[in-house]
């Protein structure tokens, strides 16, 4: 276990930050199985030398802040997507070993059930992968590539594991459109089948949800999901 794995394992979740994730539409099952936790400084210095550079030896710049671990393929952390709760404050700190893995903000479980048949779902950000949980079947899998393209890693890996097909949920702007368009051109260089999902009502899955919650979520997405 790396020394950030430990240390998160004793972080737990605010009340704080849980009001705010459930606000956000947010199930409890999702943020509880994702493993959300309230960042709090560490008891020993950090052996990181970027991370103490970045957040403080003890990683105090961080404090209060809603973290979420970042898993490799095998459900080891290799690091996290902290946030602020009263700002928007975003960062994100990757382990060396997270090098020559592909990064995506998932549940632990998603690559054994990409491997087992399971479809694929790609969004954008946090909180989209959150939302869209709501509609997609429980059979498939939310990823997060965490910007608005697909890196050399994300594509290995989803050909490694060979989904039944990869739906592209980017956001509705034209850095997201056009970066849903070069990733179906990869996926389906590698015979990976891949489809882009247009939809209105918001820029993305979470602002739909923000403006008409499940109901308007479930409108939009109705004739790309079996709903």
């Amino acid at each position: 276990m790396s020394w950030l794995s430990s240390a998160m394992s004793e972080m737990t979740l605010s009340e704080e930050c849980e009001d705010y994730l459930l606000t956000r539409g947010v199930s409890r099952s999702s943020f509880e199985r994702m493993g959300e936790i309230t960042w709090n400084r560490l008891s020993d210095p950090s052996p990181h030398s970027f991370f103490r550079a970045k957040y403080g030896t003890y990683g105090e710049k961080l404090d209060g802040m809603l973290t979420c671990p970042l898993y490799s393929p095998k459900g080891e952390i290799i690091g996290f997507e902290a946030r602020g709760i009263y700002e928007k404050k975003i960062s994100r700190f990757l382990l060396p070993n997270a090098e020559w893995n592909a990064v995506w903000l998932a549940h632990k479980d998603s690559a054994e059930k990409i491997w087992n048949g399971a479809t694929v779902w790609v969004v954008e950000g946090r909180f989209d992968l959150y939302t869209m949980e709501w509609v997609v079947p429980p059979t498939d899998v939310v990823l997060c590539s965490l910007r608005a393209s697909l890196t050399p890693y994300h594509i290995d890996y989803l050909q490694r594991l060979k989904p039944q097909q990869v739906n592209m949920v980017y956001d509705q702007d034209e850095t997201g459109k056009k970066g849903a368009f070069f990733a179906q051109k990869k996926l389906n260089s590698v015979y990976i089948p891949c489809e882009i999902i247009n939809f209105r009502g918001g820029k993305d899955p979470n602002e739909i949800w923000s403006r008409g919650g499940l109901p308007l979520l479930q409108q939009t997405f109705k004739h790309s999901i079996m709903i």
